[in-house]
């Protein structure tokens, strides 16, 4: 036979002359997948097999195995099972809903929920936005093998450790706009974002200190800093952490709730884009994953202490994000353009409670890092 076998050494049990043989198969193996089970007919093997009580012999047979098929591709990329990107998770279908709806969880706590034809998945109840739509095709969940890589993969894999910085970590916090960036701003309560930001991260930053954190602004008054400066200033003075901090607006009154961006992988679409724009690396994509979990603890904080709707974990290629040698996120802490979260960011108390999360998101982040991160540019 003229085959390639892609597998290990078999023993089979073969009848041959009326006679029981065994027959040892030396495999050519060359490919590290099995290959198919090979039927060998009497009259193929060797005369000396036929004899009764003879002894087994070795008949090398080489098996082609047939290629595996090629990955599922939808919207332009490859696909892969959920079966495959979260090994051991036990799937629930919550066949109920339209579109289809799948939850998985793991022994360990983790639980992503998935919804058919919908980048938006939701990660231990914090919605993060995939780059491409799950997509399910009557037998099997998929989901894009970029965002198993850089979504699904970093945050399964994150694990509350006993890990705590050994030395005094920097956070720089970065109050949004300033000077003669107003920012966003509700005419009707004559609140400015620029303030509201400024307010945030002075809170913010008086609880991290009380943590034995050092704490740096961008800002530590009402004037303007440019984009690139924001950036430069993580780097001047070795930020461990960058969290930029500002109130949302849009045109649609009704809009409303908290988000939080990092910086987009590498030939991923923005989640805003609509699949349109540059898609290159980055110098910050260096920190992908640290990025990520980072934007999560925050989400998830904001979520806990806000109760507001959760518009998601998004990435995003802001000017803020591109160069940074640390880990950064930028939130957004409701919006001004709503009349009733307007309402709610002018009160002292809600931006305590901002400032609350950004806390507890830092310490999760710190609790949650499976080493130490990298100690860049130091």
């Amino acid at each position: 036979m003229h085959e390639r076998f892609a597998g290990r050494t078999l023993l089979a049990a073969v009848l041959a002359a009326g006679a029981s043989a065994l027959i040892w198969f030396s495999a050519c193996t060359t490919t590290p997948e099995p290959g198919p089970v090979v039927e060998v007919a009497p009259e193929e093997l060797p005369e000396e097999v036929g004899a009764k009580g003879a002894d087994p012999v070795e008949v090398s047979i080489v098996v082609e195995a047939k290629p595996p098929p090629p990955p599922p591709e939808y919207h332009g990329v490859e696909y892969t099972a959920v079966t495959s990107a979260l090994p051991g998770w036990t799937m629930e279908s919550l066949p109920e809903e339209d579109p289809p709806v799948s939850r998985w969880t793991s022994g360990l706590g983790g639980e992503w929920i998935f919804a058919a034809d919908s980048r938006a998945a939701h990660f231990r109840g914090v919605r993060v936005w995939l780059s491409w739509p799950a997509v399910f095709d009557g037998k099997s969940w998929l989901v894009s093998r970029p965002d198993v890589q850089s979504t699904l993969a970093p945050l399964s894999a994150a694990v509350v450790t006993d890990y705590f910085p050994t030395r005094q970590r920097t956070i720089l916090l970065d109050p949004g706009h300033g000077g003669r960036d107003t920012g966003a701003r509700n005419e009707d309560l004559d609140i400015m974002e620029k303030d509201l930001a400024l307010d945030w991260a002075q809170r913010a930053g008086r609880l991290l200190e009380a943590d034995g954190f050092a704490v740096v602004y961008t800002r530590y008054d009402d004037r303007f800093v440019s984009l690139e400066d924001r950036a430069a200033l993580a780097r001047r003075n070795a930020a461990d952490l960058f969290i930029s901090l500002h109130f949302n607006a849009a045109g649609n009154p009704d809009a409303s709730g908290i988000e939080s961006f990092v910086l987009t992988p590498a030939r991923h679409p923005s989640t805003n884009s609509g699949g349109n724009g540059e898609t290159g690396a980055l110098p910050g994509n260096r920190l992908d994953d640290l990025n990520l979990l980072l934007g999560y603890q925050l989400q998830a904080a904001q979520l806990r202490r806000t109760g507001l709707n959760d518009r998601g974990l998004r990435r995003a290629r802001f000017t803020v994000l591109r160069d940074l040698e640390c880990p950064g996120v930028l939130l957004e802490g409701g919006f001004l353009s709503n009349r009733q979260e307007a309402r709610l960011i002018a009160t002292p108390g809600y931006r305590e409670r901002l400032a609350e999360a950004v806390r507890e998101g830092v310490l999760d982040y710190f609790r949650h890092l499976p080493e130490p991160p990298p100690e860049t540019g130091r």
